[in-house]
């Protein structure tokens, strides 16, 4: 790839590498398949703007999945050049009634004898056999132990494949999601034979076609909040194959667009004066939602100033009082609650000296949501209007392995939190404003509840 195309980055090969990647398993990427089975000749061609080729010739391949509640299912596949042989893979990504869940397979021939089988203890089973027939070949998934799904994929020299319809799922926002300010909506659309075009509409109104905004993994619509109503809406986003066959996936979410309130600023700077006679002033700080406050006093004398901060209740909770200039605090506002927080600058020892009181404001937001082996990750979508520190952390119950993910508004990751701990905890860098997205992701164990903590920069001041 990069031979086609010395300019490529190495995000950029990867995204090219999953974009031509041949979809195995469930539609999109999984936990067992990842984005599919790499097609380098595809890779090639992209990556240098080649057209035309033909491809290595590659057997057929065809997935059936479904839900196992009784003793056996079947499933059928028709073989018409016995040059390949029969590989299937059979997984249990999901089931019930047993700790030790065991489904096995069996695969019998047109004309009705055994090929093989695969019977292991394992939640993959796997089986390949050459063959010498054409024609229709059964598989029989059958339960040893336990019920739940199963996803069973072949490849093998199959006749032609039907053109299938497209798939398509709206990824960002979340389901559910409340959002405000600017909203980047995030669609992901595959199909057999190539997207031809992939549109968006907002509760039942015109589609607008999205086609060209494709990043080498969605396509993305810039949604500007503030033009809409206060409450609920419906995005509705539809792909659209050559040969004209659709598919339709929808989110439900709320908008709530707070009206500017006066006096409120992420950031703010307080002066004061304090004299031999007047060695103390007081400043307040307001603060509207809980989080926490960075201070910082600066002067211009040779002066010693130091500070003193009062939470609402009247108690001293820290000071500031080395000989540094600036002097620095930050304020646990979860910890002592919103109010009106005071700060006493104190002249200690010096010349009388003007100062400047600076404010960052932060405050945490919490999402609660779950996951399960069926549904791995779940995204939870923050529009900043500001830059500035943060952090995030992710908590559950339960022995399953969670990690999170942090991209920014193009998509890019720019951290993650993937140790064995619990709770994970990321420091955060919101340097751009936009919508930042956090993804928590299932990465061992059958999952559960969470809750995340996202300390993030916002007007809460005054």
């Amino acid at each position: 790839m990069v031979d086609a195309n010395p300019s490529l980055t190495v995000a950029q090969v990867r995204d090219i590498l999953r974009t031509t990647a041949q979809d195995w398993g469930p539609t999109g990427q999984d936990i067992d398949y990842g984005w599919g089975r790499l097609d380098a000749h595809a890779a090639v061609k992209r990556a240098g703007s080649y057209p035309g080729g033909t491809a290595p010739a590659v057997p057929g391949h065809v997935t059936f999945s479904g839900t196992l509640t009784g003793a056996m299912v079947e499933h059928s596949f028709t073989v018409n050049d016995p040059s390949y042989p029969v590989a299937i893979t059979l997984l249990m990504p999901g089931w019930t009634g047993s700790n030790s869940p065991d489904f096995d397979l069996y695969v019998f021939n047109p004309d009705g004898t055994e090929l093989g089988r695969a019977t292991g203890s394992s939640r993959q089973e796997t089986m390949a056999k050459r063959v010498t027939q054409v024609g229709t070949y059964r598989m029989e998934i059958r339960a040893y132990s336990g019920t739940g799904e199963y996803v069973a994929d072949v490849s093998a020299g199959l006749g032609a494949a039907p053109d299938l319809p497209p798939a398509v799922a709206i990824d960002e926002p979340a389901e559910g999601a409340v959002l405000s300010g600017a909203t980047t909506v995030k669609v992901r659309a595959a199909d057999d034979a190539g997207v031809a075009r992939v549109e968006l509409a907002i509760d039942g109104g015109a589609f607008a076609d999205i086609s060209g905004s494709f990043d080498g993994t969605h396509y993305t619509y810039a949604w500007n909040t503030a033009d809409a109503s206060q409450g609920a809406h419906t995005l509705t986003a539809r792909a659209t194959d050559a040969a004209g066959q659709e598919a339709l996936a929808t989110r439900n979410v709320t908008v709530e667009n707070e009206a500017p309130q006066p006096g409120l600023a992420h950031e703010l700077q307080k002066t004061g004066r304090v004299t031999s006679g007047a060695r103390d002033a007081n400043l307040t700080i307001n603060v509207h939602e809980a989080g926490f406050v960075d201070l910082t006093l600066s002067w211009a004398t040779r002066a010693d100033l130091d500070f003193y901060v009062y939470a609402p209740d009247g108690t001293q909770i820290g000071r500031a009082y080395t000989l540094n200039n600036p002097e620095r605090f930050r304020i646990d506002t979860v910890r002592y609650g919103a109010g009106a927080y005071r700060v006493r600058v104190n002249l200690f020892d010096g010349t009388d000296s003007d100062f400047t009181l600076g404010a960052l404001g932060f405050r945490q937001e919490t999402y609660q949501s779950a996951v399960t082996p069926g549904a791995r990750n779940m995204t939870h979508q923050r529009p900043m209007a500001y830059t500035g520190r943060g952090r995030a952390t992710v908590g559950w119950t339960g022995s399953s392995d969670i990690d999170f993910y942090l991209n920014d508004p193009s998509g890019r990751e720019r951290g993650r939190a993937y140790t064995l701990n619990n709770p994970e905890a990321l420091d955060t860098n919101i340097d751009v404003t936009g919508a930042w997205s956090i993804r928590v992701n299932l990465y061992s164990g059958s999952g559960g509840a969470y809750t995340l903590r996202w300390t993030v920069p916002e007007a809460v001041l005054s």
